[in-house]
């Protein structure tokens, strides 16, 4: 009995390793008893399971990464035209003209709208040329008005100061003449 089982025991050991041995391998023992024979096509339909769910993982994670590459883009978008906008801003603060904002793109436009928009762009560029032209042009005639009143007003004081000081000397040789007579008025009288 004891021959037996240890008999038993071996050919379980045996067993065992050779199923542990035909897993690492890839082949299964025919006379396995606890191994289940697996047929060509169960494999198959596992292997074309496996390959479809990691198709399935790739297609997902470039479609994300697809997406994450648009919305980068359109803040790339958003922020050229913020950028665009504050320095259209800026020159026109600098030329004291009044600043138009016209909104030429939204952020959520798709590429069908972006011929309107440019078309739109241009026009709003026009619209601003013309703009700080008239606005330029305002401000010269203002100039040239402001120049011609202070040339007056120098023009009007020179005649004041001219005045005064044909005054003065009248009246220098007013006080003069009237010297000269008292002084041959005191020669008469002495």
């Amino acid at each position: 009995m004891q021959e037996e089982k240890k008999k038993e025991v071996e050919e379980r050991k045996k067993q065992i390793l050779t199923e542990r041995e035909a897993k690492k391998s890839g082949t299964i023992p025919v006379n396995s008893k606890t191994a289940v024979i697996v047929n060509e096509q169960d494999k198959e339909a596992s292997k074309t399971a496996a390959a479809e769910a990691k198709q399935k993982q790739v297609d997902k994670k470039t479609k994300v990464i697809e997406d994450r590459k648009k919305a980068i883009e359109d803040r790339k978008k958003a922020i050229e035209e913020k950028r665009k906008q504050t320095l259209e801003e800026r020159e026109t603060k600098k030329t004291g003209t009044i600043s138009e904002r016209i909104k030429t793109k939204d952020t959520t436009t798709t590429t069908t709208t972006t011929t309107t928009t440019t078309i739109i762009e241009e026009q709003a560029k026009d619209s601003i040329n013309t703009t700080v032209k008239e606005a330029k042009q305002k401000q010269i005639e203002e100039k040239t008005k402001t120049l011609e009143e202070r040339k007056k007003v120098i023009e009007d004081r020179k005649k004041a100061l001219e005045e005064k000081k044909k005054k003065i000397l009248e009246e220098r040789e007013a006080i003069k003449k009237a010297k000269e007579e008292k002084l041959k008025e005191n020669t008469n009288n002495n």
